[in-house]
Order: C-alpha cells, then structure tokens, then sequence
C-alpha cells in the first residue's frame, strides 16, 4: 500500500460519530444566486436540487461579445457533457432523434460586480441533453479575508431545462455554435469510465477535516469501529466532492470558492462548505412536499448520487483499532479496475 493510499484512508478513519447522523450542515452554496442573476432564472444548487426552467430570452446583463475561448475548446464541452451524463440525464432528456451532430450554444455573460471582480461568466445549452449551464471562472478576492480567488477552469454554477424551442437558430446576440460529432461524444462519454479521477492523499484529508469541523468535532480525533465510504469521481467542470459514508447512510457534499483539488487550501477544511443529507430522513419524493427550504433531496437525485459514489467511485473500507495509537487498515477498490 502506497503511503498516499494510508494518508487518505487515515483521514477518513476518523471522520464521524454515530451521534452526528441528523445533522444537516451548511446549506451555504457556490454562487448559485449569482449565477442565476447573470442568467436571469431562479438559483438552483448542483446536483442536490431540482433544476430551475429555462432562463428569460432577454436575460439581463448579457452583451453581444464573444464567449470565453475556454468554454468554446471542444475537450472541455466533452468534459460539461460527461458531467451532465453521469449526473443529470435519464431518457427523458436524452433526445438523440436522428441527430448525427451534437450541438452545443456558448454566449458570454456579463452580470453586474464589483470593481475588483474580474470572474468571467458563461452560459451553455446542450439541445440534445435538454439542458443549460452557466459556468464561471472566479477572479476575486475574498472581502473579509483578502485572499484570492482565481480559478483555472470554467466551473458549473448553476443549471436549467430546455423547453424544446431552444434547438433553432440561435446564434445572435453574441450566441456561438460548436458543433461535435454525436458517435464521437458517445464513444468518449463511454471511455470515460475507465479514466475517473478521485482525490488524493492531501485532498482526502481536508474533506475529512471540514466534515469534522462542520460537525463541532475535534478534526484530529476518530472512533473506534470500521467504516465504508465511497467517493463519487471528480470533474473538471464542477467544483465540488461528494462522499457516501455508508455506516450512517449519510451522503455529504463539499464545495468552496477556490479550486477545489489546488493544493494549498485550509488544511483544516475551514475554506469548505459542508451539507449532509441523512437518505433515511432527508429524501423526498419532489421538492413540492416540503416546500421553501433545501434541506432535502429528492429520491431521484438521491439514486444519481449513489450511482456516482456506489457504482462510478472509490470505495474505501477503513478498519480502525480500539487503542487510537494503533495505525488503521485501508482497503481500496474501485469498480473496473484490477
């Protein structure tokens, strides 16, 4: 076993009490609400949350400029439609017809910000996903901190449904075409299985951390006992982790506003927001049963997170000893891989 595979499993020894399972933490989200003013829709969180309708055609805050070269690179609209296929689609949105082309509609966004705020935004539809994006790469600072905020990428913020009208021309006001091969991006959806990125030892650790500290846990401490988890895979698309802990039937959800996997961050996890949903008591059948808050999730995003984390991730099985001294045994499996 590599020293990274016991740093992580390590972390993830010691990550809960029993005690802590109806806790629903932070409901803090990464920017939906500005990404919904930019868009001009209802903020909606990702993937925990139902996604909003299709945003007004004269959204405010747009201007006829080019879209961001990063959003229009094909790699990464491979990497958007990955994402949106392991988490969101099911055949009710897949709408292949006799499509031989996949088309993607990239416009710049332009909402309204501060000064010293030089975040560039995007919005994205995928006709034959039945969805829309707005994405952002985040160039800020932090006001009560000072710290900087950069990002690399252009990250999912926010997402809505195609009402089917949206499949025409629509390549004004700033709109631009890519258009892809459909056989091609299937075929790479599909490799895609094989080529999952999961956290490593340093990252682990955090999220470890931040769920302990979300929690009002000491962040050095552990019990006793065995414990299961599995992490679902990262995307370079979503800034965000997500970790089924099974001996408490608890999925958790970590964001923050830097790069999630760029090293340096807190070692602690304080730069992260935490949110746990216990699936025994925190799943609904829709969002219209228990209306106004967002301490639920739906049954159905509830199964596409445990496929993601179950079936698509990283399980890790962590056998910690009575005496604390004593080094935990980690055991590592992933689906398709020997």
């Amino acid at each position: 076993m590599s020293s990274g595979r016991m740093a992580s499993g390590q972390g993830w020894a010691m990550v809960l009490a029993t005690s802590a399972l109806s806790l629903v933490l932070s409901a803090a989200t990464w920017g939906a609400e500005e990404a919904a003013a930019a868009a001009g829709q209802t903020a909606a969180e990702s993937p925990a949350a139902p996604l909003t309708e299709t945003p007004s055609a004269d959204a405010a805050a747009t201007e006829s400029l080019n879209p961001p070269a990063a959003v229009l690179d094909p790699e990464y609209l491979e990497d958007l439609a990955v994402f949106l296929y392991w988490w969101y689609l099911d055949e009710e949105d897949l709408d292949l017809g006799d499509r031989k082309g996949f088309v993607f509609r990239v416009r710049r966004l332009r909402p309204e910000a501060d000064e010293a705020d030089h975040s560039e935004w995007a919005e994205i539809r995928l006709p034959a996903f039945k969805l829309g994006v707005v994405v952002k790469r985040p160039d800020y600072v932090i006001e009560e901190t000072g710290d900087a905020v950069k990002g690399k990428m252009f990250r999912i913020v926010n997402l809505f449904r195609l009402d089917g009208t949206e499949d025409g021309e629509q390549e004004t006001d700033g709109w631009q075409r890519v258009d892809l091969s459909l056989p091609d991006m299937l075929e790479e959806i599909y490799a895609r299985y094989e080529h999952r990125r999961f956290p490593d030892a340093e990252l682990t650790e955090r999220l470890h951390r931040a769920c302990r500290r979300a929690m009002n846990l000491d962040v050095n401490g552990r019990e006793a006992g065995d414990q299961v988890m599995h992490i679902a895979p990262l995307s370079d698309v979503a800034n965000e982790a997500w970790v089924y802990l099974e001996n408490q039937c608890l999925l958790l959800q970590f964001t923050t506003d830097r790069d999630i996997e760029e090293p340096g961050g807190d070692p602690d996890g304080a730069d992260m927001r935490v949110r746990g949903y216990n699936l025994l008591e925190d799943t609904i059948t829709t969002p219209e049963e228990i209306p106004g808050t967002t301490q639920y999730m739906t049954m159905d995003q509830a199964g596409r997170a445990l496929y993601n984390c179950l079936v698509l991730g990283k399980r890790l099985i962590v056998l910690n000893p009575e005496d604390a001294q004593e080094t935990p045994i980690v055991k590592e499996f992933v689906v398709g891989r020997q």
